[in-house]
């Protein structure tokens, strides 16, 4: 079954088809009229270049028509698997709390079934009537990207005709502001007159999806059953009609109802059913859960509903300040295709600097947190659909990872409990690569009785897993089941050396000083992990990752200075880029610093980070946010690849909020295990 963060992160990778679609659009505009005779226009012969530009009005559609097509699809495909999914988890959550409060067998699913289609049509409907028909028209001159192309072509124009901008920077500031003004437009139109843009209509509806189809089929299982008591969950922010009731158990009939309870508030009394009401668009109570009278236990504390209003507004400006970076991030992807190197430079410090105002945020109110992956642009999911290793219903079946682990000892060194637990953990992954993998390696890991001591210490030596009952149950610094598929990583990573290899140890081409018995000795270095194989370079991608993230490539890393040049010019600028080098090690421990106060409050996102942070020697201290494994482990073993290889796979397996973190501080050393996952998988074929 999905978790509800799951569920909101598939719907977010849904609305990300759009987001790259107008990317993609706008660079296709780029392309067309930034060409080689840009620069030969004045505001003698603009006139013409507008002509000739319009004329081509009809290869725009060329240019864009088969992203489009493809976007639609693919959203289309998507939104009806995640409804399907999202129904499957509200229907099992509820089912377990329904059938223990009103002791009935299993109810009929025909109801559910009706609202699922229900739900299924409106979003399509309202997705093709106010998205893809503003694409594709039989009269393309209608189409919201003819628009966007004929807007810029004649701006641009008039901007030279007066002769205070050159062509390129009139296209430039152009592209810019039509970025500002939200992009391409949808067909839809609110109360208010407002005409909404396609990517912000598009985010709005995909994103609603997930509390409306939750909500709707949990609502419809309570009346199968005919219990409507939920207890309503609480967060540090409500809006003003969730705030009074965060916390509460609820009816989820109105007054009215001859099943309402008295003794309970409803929602109905706080605007269910509207768009700004209880459970309505943006609502992020939606993953509440049957109560019992003397049965269920309320263990939630809220704030205030004055303190949860008032954070909420708080919590309005960091979204916004998303919001912004997001938009200084498209347009420095956009000054990037315009070739625009003041607009490349001024942009990456507007993100800089809105980053640190959003850092000075997050640090003032200890509500907050900061969410990355609101902040990043999305990479094209449409131009390179291959890429995306996740899909919504996995192809390899419970049975056959379940099959495969049980060659091995694991039921045994478990116990029922916790052999139950991770049989449920593998039939709630949907990440289709790692259940390749989990197929494919199962059977070639051994277990160790699992230890209930206080303090127990997990670890894997070779392919033999050493787990804790807190492996499983979770901790502080990581959710249930993370530190189990974690150890899985690294055993998976070693046994499969010689399936990759056909051998367990390989040579690096580099020597390792030890020192025994009072003397010290040099080896010739071997990796005993596919991730410690040099020509991947994973432990320096690493390194460079979390540099480039802070610098944004304005400063090489002290990897990529290399030695010192003895001639005194090339010197100068050699010693130059080395004092940025390390201004831009400086900065990254400014970072560590600022984000600790956010991390603590957070530790399972962060723990994660702070121990391959720990691993790159860039920061003066050990374990930066109070977790890591210490500098005498990694100067005495070095294993910062089968480290990140380990927290990359368990995060991807139990705790999604710390896969977001990695995948935006270390994007290629991520695409490099996802790599290294699928030589894994082929080589064991």
């Amino acid at each position: 079954m999905a978790t509800p963060q799951q569920l909101k992160d598939q719907a977010s990778s849904v609305a990300g088809i759009y987001s790259d679609l107008q990317d993609e659009i706008l660079k296709q505009i780029i392309k067309r009229l930034n060409d080689g005779g840009l620069d030969k226009i004045d505001r003698d012969n603009v006139l013409k270049w507008q002509m000739q530009k319009l004329s081509e009005l009809d290869k725009v559609n060329e240019d864009t028509i088969k992203q489009i097509i493809t976007a639609t699809k693919m959203g289309n495909i998507q939104i009806e698997k995640l409804i399907d999914v999202i129904t499957d988890a509200a229907v099992e959550t509820a089912d377990n709390g329904l059938e223990q409060a009103t002791g009935l067998s299993k109810q009929p699913m025909n109801e559910v079934d009706t609202v699922m289609k229900g739900l299924t049509d409106q979003t399509m409907g309202d997705l093709n009537n106010n998205v893809n028909q503003k694409l594709i028209s039989q009269n393309f001159k209608d189409t919201a990207q003819a628009q966007a192309y004929t807007d810029i072509v004649n701006k641009t124009t008039a901007k030279v005709v007066t002769g205070l901008k050159s062509p390129q920077q009139a296209l430039s500031d152009t592209v810019y502001q039509w970025q500002n003004q939200g992009g391409l437009k949808s067909g839809f139109v609110d109360k208010g007159g407002h005409h909404w843009t396609l990517q912000g209509y598009a985010n709005t509806l995909i994103n609603t999806t997930v509390p409306r189809t939750y909500g709707a089929v949990t609502k419809q299982r309570m009346d199968d059953y005919d219990y409507h008591l939920v207890l309503y969950p609480a967060h540090p922010t409500a809006r003003e009609a969730c705030a009074p009731i965060q916390g509460l158990v609820v009816n989820m009939v109105p007054p009215s109802d001859p099943k309402f309870d008295p003794k309970y508030d409803t929602v109905y009394n706080h605007g269910y059913g509207t768009a700004g009401g209880a459970l309505g668009i943006n609502c992020s109570h939606w993953s509440f859960t049957v109560f019992v009278p003397g049965v269920s236990t309320n263990n939630l504390h809220p704030v205030s509903p004055e303190q949860a209003i008032d954070n909420a507004k708080v919590q309005g400006n960091q979204r916004r300040m998303e919001r912004a970076i997001r938009l200084s991030k498209s347009k420095l992807q956009a000054a990037e295709e315009l070739g625009d190197q003041d607009g490349i430079k001024h942009f990456k410090l507007q993100v800089r600097n809105q980053q640190s105002a959003i850092r000075q945020l997050v640090k003032k109110h200890d509500f907050l947190s900061r969410e990355y992956s609101r902040e990043k642009v999305y990479g094209s999911s449409i131009t390179k659909p291959k890429t995306a290793k996740t899909e919504l219903k996995p192809s390899i079946k419970d049975s056959e990872i379940i099959n495969a682990f049980e060659k091995t000892n694991i039921k045994e060194a478990f116990g029922d409990e916790y052999y139950s637990q991770f049989k449920s953990s593998i039939s709630n992954l949907e990440d289709e690569q790692l259940r390749k993998l989990y197929a494919n390696y199962g059977q070639d890991i051994e277990f160790a009785n699992v230890t209930k001591a206080a303090n127990n210490h997990a670890f894997t030596d070779g392919n033999n897993v050493h787990l804790g009952n807190s492996s499983f149950e979770g901790n502080e610094i990581n959710e249930p089941m993370q530190t189990v598929f974690h150890e899985i990583g690294h055993a998976i990573d070693s046994a499969s050396m010689n399936d990759v290899y056909g051998k367990q140890l390989i040579p690096t081409g580099g020597q390792v000083k030890k020192r025994l018995a009072g003397k010290t000795y040099t080896f010739d270095e071997e990796a005993h992990h596919v991730t410690g194989d040099p020509k991947f370079d994973l432990g320096n991608t690493i390194k460079q990752d979390l540099f480039d993230y802070i610098n944004h490539g304005e400063a090489k890393s002290p990897m990529q200075m290399g030695k010192r040049p003895r001639k005194k010019a090339e010197k100068a600028i050699w010693m130059e880029e080395d004092s940025k080098s390390w201004e831009g090690v400086e900065k990254i421990r400014d970072f560590i610093r600022d984000t600790k106060p956010t991390a603590l409050k957070n530790l399972k996102k962060y723990s994660d980070v702070s121990d391959i942070i720990d691993g790159t020697g860039y920061d003066a201290f050990d374990c930066p946010w109070r977790v890591g494994h210490g500098s005498k482990y990694w100067n005495d073993y070095g294993n910062e690849e089968t480290e990140f290889f380990a927290e990359y796979t368990s995060s991807r397996a139990a705790n999604p909020a710390s896969l977001a973190l990695i995948k935006e501080i270390f994007p290629n050393a991520a695409k490099i295990c996802d790599s290294l996952i699928d030589k894994m998988v082929e080589a064991k074929k």
